[in-house]
């Protein structure tokens, strides 16, 4: 695999959001995704080489601007070009998403870029995918009967399977009542395995919230707060200024300047990431993308840290604190983290499409090139939609924390840069229609999973698959915006 092509697999794995903001178009990054569309616009060799050559970075352009001349001609060839009609921030300022219309055939387009590290005034390169499925059809504008309710997300979610956007399994509960627990696709293609209800899927990053759960019961046991610093509670922390300056709080609600260990080196060495503190040295003595608590960015090398936190104050192996004090106590037995490699009954295989086949003329392939060895704090740990269920119920009911702090690891805190949301700690909380959800979601190659509690009136929203996102967070987002009307 080529590095552009990590790149490009790290972009697609962690750009998210659905929300419309109103100024990126003046921003460096908006700026430069109008001028993208603009050239895709021109179906003009002359005009793309010169986009290319001006505004794609180095690394883009190792292998020619040819590759990217004909990947332009492709998306031209499947759109006739395309209208912006959403365009958003990703989990970093420097990344940029666009819904995108076709001028022929009304086919909406998941067009992403993202800012090079090395020239503020360029890009990595582009990526983009088709988006069919259920939105497509018209969700119901007023309340109906319990029966209806489940009737219209059945045919939403059948629409997504009949266009094969979707395989995996969907959980909608209310109160203590599961309206509706269902699988569909296949776990391995190969074998023709079904995915079943209790089917384990990865989770990518929704294993952030069992971390923030952990660090908050070791706040609610005395043994830490959430303004201590790194250098006080974990002193072997490599960068001794930036532990200086980074805080619990910081490292929970993605602003302490961290970013990610998505990099060459992990990919070039995965085996040699399983204990957590290894991982440190990929990223702790990179210079921060911000001072502590003056901006946003979604970072995975922050979880990171947090689970090497939960390792020194509490003495136990991170995997070992989940089993012993969150999945034991919520009786989630079918959640784990596994190595890659490990035979585990009833697991589904990821499968996404190749990076080099945009419209998508071959099938899906699985996704065991892209795997870490085994999940981490940060993500990519295993579990079912019922042990998701299990874990809001435990959440709700303060068997794993008590009532302020089961609030105040839900409750948003900072600007997370989506339409009507804030990040909270390990969590999201996000208002619609006046009404809070909250919960995580998780994607990557051949991973996608949401978890949408909505605390207004009730409902438990889980959507867990394996196929790539926008799969099970377009249906989560969905199916929770309709039952917030009922």
């Amino acid at each position: 695999m080529s590095n552009n092509c990590k790149v490009l697999i790290v972009l697609l794995s962690f750009i998210s959001g659905s929300a419309f903001s109103q100024d990126i178009k003046e921003t460096t990054i908006g700026k430069l995704g109008m001028k993208l569309v603009a050239a895709l616009n021109s179906n003009n060799r002359d005009t793309q080489l010169n986009f290319i050559n001006s505004y794609l970075d180095s690394r883009a352009l190792e292998n020619g601007a040819d590759e990217w001349v004909k990947k332009f001609g492709e998306l031209y060839n499947l759109t006739g070009g395309v209208e912006i009609i959403a365009m958003q921030t990703g989990r970093a300022p420097d990344e940029v998403r666009m819904n995108v219309k076709s001028l022929r055939g009304n086919l909406m387009i998941d067009l992403a870029t993202r800012i090079s590290p090395e020239s503020p005034d360029k890009l990595i390169g582009f990526i983009f995918r088709p988006l069919q499925g259920s939105s497509t059809l018209p969700w119901p504008q007023n309340s109906l009967s319990e029966p209806s309710i489940v009737a219209e997300i059945e045919k939403h979610i059948q629409a997504d399977v009949d266009s094969d956007q979707f395989s995996g399994a969907v959980l909608i509960a209310k109160g203590d009542r599961i309206l509706l627990s269902k699988a569909y696709g296949l776990a391995d293609k190969e074998k023709k395995i079904p995915n079943q209800t209790d089917t384990k899927f990865n989770l990518g990053s929704m294993n952030k919230m069992f971390t923030s759960v952990a660090i908050a019961q070791l706040v609610q046991a005395g043994k830490l707060s959430y303004q201590d610093t790194l250098a006080n509670v974990l002193p072997s922390y490599p960068n001794k200024a930036a532990a200086k300056k980074i805080t619990i709080h910081h490292l929970l609600t993605h602003t302490s300047g961290l970013g990610n260990f998505f990099k060459p080196e992990f990919f070039e060495h995965r085996e040699k990431y399983v204990n957590l503190i290894s991982y440190l040295p990929i990223f702790a003595n990179d210079p921060l993308l911000f001072e502590p608590g003056k901006d946003w960015a979604y970072s995975n090398a922050g979880f990171i840290v947090l689970g090497v936190v939960v390792e020194k104050i509490s003495g136990e192996d991170y995997f070992d604190y989940m089993r012993h004090h969150i999945f034991k106590p919520a009786q989630m037995i079918r959640t784990d983290s596994y190595e890659r490699d490990a035979v585990v009954p009833n697991l589904a295989l990821g499968y996404t499409y190749d990076d080099n086949d945009p419209q998508h003329k071959m099938p899906r392939h699985d996704n065991k090139a892209t795997l870490p060895v085994k999940g981490s704090s940060a993500g990519g740990g295993y579990s079912t939609t019922g042990d998701i269920l299990l874990f809001s119920k435990a959440l709700l009911g303060h068997i794993l924390l008590n009532e302020e702090l089961t609030n105040t690891i839900t409750s948003g805190k900072v600007d997370d840069r989506h339409l009507n949301s804030k990040y909270a700690y390990g969590f999201s909380d996000q208002i619609s229609s006046g009404k809070h959800m909250v919960g995580h979601n998780g994607g990557g190659p051949g991973i996608n999973g949401s978890l949408k509690i909505l605390k207004d009136n009730g409902y438990v929203v889980i959507v867990l698959g394996n196929y790539s996102p926008p799969a099970a967070d377009s249906l989560a987002s969905e199916i929770s915006e309709f039952l917030i009307r009922q």
